[in-house]
């Protein structure tokens, strides 16, 4: 049975992202501690909010050895090419799955509210892609597309196009402004992701969390 609080398109799954080498912050971002569960953990238990169908898009070798019930998890085909791999490979799979749209996130976003994707489907229709922007920012990270553009992603890929703010000029999209989505997530928390020690403090400190003791030292290894 669906969760009831899914979004009631069951078109919609979820590709969630976690191939970066986290550089900034010093240490795998979808190991942080948030109490007792790691920041994956948060984000797969979130978006189980907006679908039951769910894929981890991540790099060979890496390993979520604290998640229990996975998600479905895919690994990059095409190597060293970003995120746009894992959107390309998260929507090949969820095409598979018969799905028509995915939504697109991040493992690093805390504060992710789930309504969003809901949002950015009701501004769907007639387009192949919805995705925020403010000013000169495109936040193709947090948005939805199309399962069967997966074939064109690869296309970019082998040109080589590698940035995904492009996405929003390669295809039939409805970029939104992001004020848009305050109707659901009045902070836009959704799309403030945690990349440098200090955010992911602060927003521990936010959300009522203690930071996990010798927190330093793991970002020194």
């Amino acid at each position: 049975m669906p969760n009831p609080q899914q979004t009631s398109n069951r078109s919609l799954g979820v590709v969630i992202l976690t191939g970066g080498q986290s550089q900034r912050m010093g240490y795998p971002k979808w190991k942080l501690p948030f109490g007792d569960e790691s920041l994956l953990q948060r984000t797969v238990r979130i978006c189980r909010q907006i679908s039951s169908e769910i894929v981890i898009a991540g790099v060979d070798g890496q390993t979520y050895p604290d998640l229990e019930n996975l998600p479905a998890i895919i690994r990059d085909k095409n190597h060293n090419c970003g995120p746009l791999e894992g959107i390309r490979g998260g929507l090949e799979y969820l095409e598979r799955q018969g799905l028509q749209w995915g939504f697109v996130t991040a493992c690093d976003v805390p504060e992710l509210v789930p309504q969003v994707a809901e949002n950015l489907l009701q501004h769907s229709d007639g387009f192949e892609a919805v995705i925020p922007y403010q000013a000169e920012r495109v936040y193709g990270m947090t948005a939805i597309y199309q399962c069967k553009l997966h074939k064109r992603i690869d296309e970019l890929i082998k040109n080589p196009q590698l940035r995904v703010s492009e996405l929003s000029k390669e295809f039939h999209a409805n970029r939104i402004p992001v004020d848009t989505l305050r109707s659901v997530d009045q902070e836009l928390t959704s799309l403030a992701n945690v990349n440098y020690p200090d955010q992911y403090l602060q927003v521990l400190e936010k959300l009522g969390f203690t930071a996990p003791a010798g927190f330093d030292d793991p970002l020194k290894n």
